[in-house]
């Protein structure tokens, strides 16, 4: 699984659609539904980031980071 590390300027309106193309952008990732992004590791372990528990504001962003292993 490949690191990545991306500078960007937007907007609190735009700020979950701009994360949401720029973690799509890594071949680890996909968008699976709505404001879910999973990825898999190399020995099977899932990440999923949703980005979709609140609205965004200038100073916060609510989110929710879980991992499960399939083996």
């Amino acid at each position: 699984m490949a690191l990545s590390y991306v500078e960007f300027t937007t907007t609190p309106t735009n700020l979950k659609a701009d994360l949401k193309t720029h973690i799509d952008a890594s071949t680890d990732w996909s968008n699976i539904t709505g404001d879910i992004m999973k990825a898999t590791t190399t020995r099977g372990a899932e990440l999923v980031i949703d980005l979709g528990k609140s609205a965004a504001t200038a100073v916060r962003l609510g989110y929710s980071c879980w991992r499960a292993h399939n083996a």
